[in-house]
């Protein structure tokens, strides 16, 4: 089980669909969540199974210190992007950019990251880092709230395979 002490980093996908499946409150009362201001920007409305659309106000969480905001500039972020090649930019928003030079910049034990991007966790894959990724089934089967109405993109098996995607593509 992470602790709280856990730093979770965590994309647009996971903060839409935690507040889609009801869960956002509750992550955020037992996990360290941390999101980047890109993140925040991005994270602004849901749409419920009706496509009735919710918007998501996300300051009384950061106000309240509840959730961590993390800032990146720009120019740390473009170095790491060339570092791990345009191509890969090329499919993945500067949100989540943002966050995995976060990850990978300040590398620790207590600091894992959950999309619902495969190409977040294809990175983490093609660097030797899956054990730093965790989806966000994986994290509501941790404190028992129900699963089965997540997306596919951000079940456990999206998370593995796409991992094994980076892992493979690098090793060919």
């Amino acid at each position: 089980m992470m602790s709280k002490s856990t730093i979770l980093l965590v994309d647009a996908g996971v903060v839409i669909e935690a507040f889609r499946v009801g869960a956002w409150d509750v992550l955020v009362s037992r996990y360290n969540i941390a999101l980047s201001d890109a993140i925040v920007g991005e994270s602004i409305f849901y749409k419920d199974d009706e496509e009735k659309r919710y918007d998501i106000d996300l300051s009384g969480y950061v106000d309240s210190g509840k959730i961590q905001v993390i800032s990146v500039s720009v120019a740390d972020v473009y170095k790491f992007r060339d570092g791990i090649g345009a191509t890969v930019f090329e499919r993945i928003d500067f949100g989540e950019m943002t966050l995995l030079y976060h990850l990978f910049e300040h590398i620790s034990d207590e600091m894992l990251i959950a999309s619902g991007d495969g190409v977040v966790y294809r990175i983490l894959g093609k660097h030797a880092k899956s054990e730093k990724g965790v989806s966000l089934e994986k994290l509501l089967i941790e404190i028992g709230h129900p699963t089965s109405k997540l997306k596919q993109q951000f079940t456990q098996k999206f998370k593995d395979v796409n991992c094994r995607k980076g892992f493979d593509d690098f090793c060919v």
